[in-house]
This record gives structure tokens, C-alpha cells and sequence, in this order.
């Protein structure tokens, strides 16, 4: 893997990427050096570019499961959900992009098929505060309280200092 040797160069993260784009241009399928690449450009704030490596990898990586990934996290962050959706017919395994779709089917109020969405990652993330309080609020929103309340519970004995959630928990 390329990552380690090239972090431990000591260059600025503009250098590690102009010698990843000179190794780009020499083997251009290489998906690997496209995510380093990606990669690099987040950490650059530059989105755009990051993007644009993460496309540039999907055309010839073997496997998509890291490109959707980052994509779909790139593209939550800029709340551009409709593109996080589509990778929702694609077999991903990841759960973290999973959840990514879920979330997005939430944010564009698609709450049935975001609910059966986070009934599917529930086992995968029930220990997870976030994933809870996000599915908590959905619950109430899709009108199950009995479900709600129940996930609000577990969610108040990981985080039991969470005063709002309290409060909605008793309001249930």
C-alpha cells in the first residue's frame, strides 16, 4: 500500500499530492492512488478535487466499498443528499455508508423507507448514541412512540446526562 511510505515523508500534504498526481499520470488505473489522492485533497479543503479523484477511482477500482464510502459521507457534509441516494441500489456493505443512505432518506423526508432503513442497521448500531438519537427522532416522526421510546431508553444508558432527550423521553 502506498499510504505508509508516503506519510512518512517529510513534505507538505500539497507535495505528497503533486507526487501522487505525478504517480497518477504513469498509472492511471491505479484506484488506490486516486483515494490517497482524494484523500489528500480533503485534507486540503478542497472538496471539489476530492471529489473529482473519488469519480476518477469509481471508474477503475474493483471494489466500490470504500469510494461509496467517502463519497457518500463528501456528500452528506454538503447536504447533497439526491447523490447519496444514489448509491441506495448499489450492494454496499459498509455500514457507516449504509447509514449515509438512511440518513439522507431522512433528511429528504422519505421517513417509511428511512425507518426501514434504520430498522435494517439497527443490530449493526445499537450501541451507537448518534445512530440512536438520529432514529429516536425518526420514530416520532413516523408516529411509532412505542419504538421511539424504547430506543430513547437505550440511548439514555449510553448518554444519561442528555437533558433533551429526557425531556422527549418522558414527553413519549
Amino acid at each position: 500500500m502506498v499510504m505508509p511510505w508516503l506519510y512518512r515523508l517529510k513534505m507538505t500534504v500539497k507535495k505528497r499530492l503533486r507526487l501522487l498526481n505525478k504517480g497518477i499520470q504513469k498509472n492511471p488505473f491505479d484506484a488506490q492512488l486516486k483515494l490517497l489522492a482524494s484523500q489528500l485533497s480533503y485534507e486540503l479543503h478542497q472538496p471539489e478535487q476530492a471529489e473529482a479523484y473519488l469519480l476518477e477511482a469509481k471508474e477503475v477500482a474493483d471494489d466500490l466499498e470504500e469510494i461509496a464510502l467517502r463519497l457518500t459521507t463528501l456528500y452528506m457534509e454538503q447536504e447533497r443528499f439526491d447523490q447519496v441516494l444514489a448509491w441506495q441500489n448499489e450492494e454496499v456493505e459498509t455500514v457507516v455508508t449504509r447509514w449515509n443512505i438512511a440518513r439522507a432518506l431522512s433528511a429528504l423526508e422519505k421517513t417509511e423507507e428511512a425507518v426501514s432503513a434504520y430498522q435494517e442497521l439497527y443490530e449493526d448500531l445499537k450501541d451507537n448514541p448518534e445512530f440512536l438519537e438520529a432514529y429516536v427522532y425518526l420514530l416520532r416522526e413516523a408516529g411509532d412512540v412505542t419504538k421511539a421510546r424504547e430506543v430513547a431508553n437505550q440511548y439514555l444508558a449510553i448518554v444519561p446526562d442528555d437533558v433533551q432527550m429526557q425531556t422527549l423521553y418522558d414527553s413519549l
